[in-house]
């Protein structure tokens, strides 16, 4: 990722729901083991805002970038100082005609969506 400054960043897996079609009652799955991983951690800025529903704070979104070793996949929660920010968006550019390939997310902490 050329310049940017890693940190480590930990997430856990949290598996989507399942429903039973018969009761119609949904069964959560068990969260994964934190994993640690190197990237970087920023607040969202430029066109990046334009993702955000209106009405919702800008500084409960964070953009997380990750080299392509580190994929990032829509059942991650990442833990930060506490917070847990779940995966509202993700850009793949780990194509051949990405500059710098890489993987960017844009995160938003649970339990927020107040308004502005």
């Amino acid at each position: 990722m050329g310049l940017v400054r890693y940190q480590d960043l930990t997430y856990v897996t949290v598996p989507a729901p399942t429903e039973d079609l018969n009761t119609g009652r949904q069964t959560f799955g068990e969260e994964s083991d934190p994993v640690t991983i190197r990237g970087n951690m920023q607040p969202i800025v430029g066109e990046d805002k334009n993702l955000i529903p209106e009405g919702r704070r800008y500084t409960d979104f964070k953009s997380i970038w990750t080299d392509p070793e580190y994929p990032l996949t829509w059942d991650m929660v990442f833990i930060v100082n506490e917070d847990r920010y779940e995966v509202f968006h993700i850009d793949d550019w780990d194509s051949g005609s990405a500059t710098i390939p890489h993987y960017k997310a844009i995160v938003q902490r649970q339990g927020s969506g107040g308004t502005c």
